[in-house]
């Protein structure tokens, strides 16, 4: 990953940030002039592979988050344990934060954070991955490692921790640059998430607890019903939703609150005509396409001619792309 600058030192703008779980800085939601949405898992986890996939929200002021979070740690003498995946709106939506926070309560952390530079995290569907092991985490963007942490605060996150998806617009334009009531409404869309369960050598083959979100599934995800102090808006189940395959959390004003639009589809990537998926398309191809030809199935790099469907007339489009033309 390119542009990896990772910070170990006190952060002013990410310390007061870190308040926003503090035990008495939590609220039931109250008539904030913002409305937005977190889900935390009805179950919690230690140690695995989390595997998702997320389009952010997209606008200065705004930050779309994955996190870990063990239930209580906010409290003066429970241990606090995090790790985060945040994706700012800022410039584009083409950064993001990892982080590790622990500490006692809410009032004596130590945080180490990295930011990441990655295209069009605004503009397309992306896989994010968090490997935990006993002595490590490690952060992934789309299969490639962003940053690992052995040893020190990867140590002492060691307790069952549950999942949590959250937007909101923090009160820290330094953090997460100004925000403008004017970009409202925004959304994040996740389209599913795994969970793969370390087995003390390695993760599990076979996801644990996954969701596609076809339905907002109450069994596996709660609703957040609170504020804290520094987010200017109120998390609130309304702007939670789940709509055509999609977990669509979004922030909006008050009295405009729920989702009325569509989801962005999550399309695969793929180049037209690479029929063999080797990321080239040449004559190795041929054999490929004529097998998806005769079996009458669908794959979309062989549907040359882009018309929803895969048979003769995809021939000569097929050619062209061959030859280069």
């Amino acid at each position: 990953m390119k542009n990896v600058r990772l910070v170990r030192a006190t952060c002013l703008a990410l310390t007061v940030c870190l308040l926003f779980l503090g035990g008495p800085e939590i609220a039931s939601a109250q008539n904030k002039p913002y409305k937005s949405g977190e889900i935390f898992s009805a179950q919690t986890y230690l140690y695995g592979k989390i595997e998702f996939r997320m389009l952010v929200a997209t606008g200065s002021g705004v930050i779309s988050n994955f996190y870990t979070f063990k239930h209580g740690s906010e409290q003066p003498n429970t241990f606090w344990e995090e790790a985060d995946i945040e994706v700012f709106g800022k410039n584009g939506a083409n950064s993001w934060q990892s982080n590790i926070i622990t500490g006692q309560g809410n009032t004596n952390l130590t945080h180490s954070e990295g930011v990441h530079q990655e295209i069009g995290l605004g503009q397309e569907y992306h896989t994010y991955t968090v490997e935990w092991k006993p002595d490590s985490i490690t952060w992934m963007v789309d299969g490639v490692t962003a940053r690992t942490t052995t040893g020190g605060q990867a140590n002492l996150i060691d307790e069952p921790t549950s999942l949590r998806f959250n937007l909101w617009n923090p009160d820290i334009p330094s953090w997460v640059g100004p925000f403008d009531e004017n970009i409202l409404p925004v959304h994040m869309y996740v389209n599913w998430i795994k969970y793969y369960p370390w087995n003390g050598s390695s993760f599990s083959s076979t996801a644990t607890f996954e969701d596609n979100f076809d339905f907002f599934n109450t069994s596996k995800w709660h609703k957040a019903n609170w504020t804290f102090n520094l987010n200017q808006a109120d998390f609130i189940p309304q702007n939670i939703n789940a709509q055509d395959g999609y977990l669509v959390i979004s922030l909006t004003k008050d009295g405009e609150t729920g989702y009325q639009g569509t989801p962005p589809q999550d399309l695969p990537s793929f180049v037209l005509g690479d029929c063999n998926q080797d990321d080239v398309v040449n004559f190795s191809d041929i054999p490929t396409f004529i097998g998806i030809l005769s079996a009458g199935t669908y794959r979309i790099e062989a549907d040359c001619n882009q018309d929803g469907v895969v048979n003769f007339s995809d021939i000569p489009r097929f050619i062209d792309i061959l030859i280069g033309n």
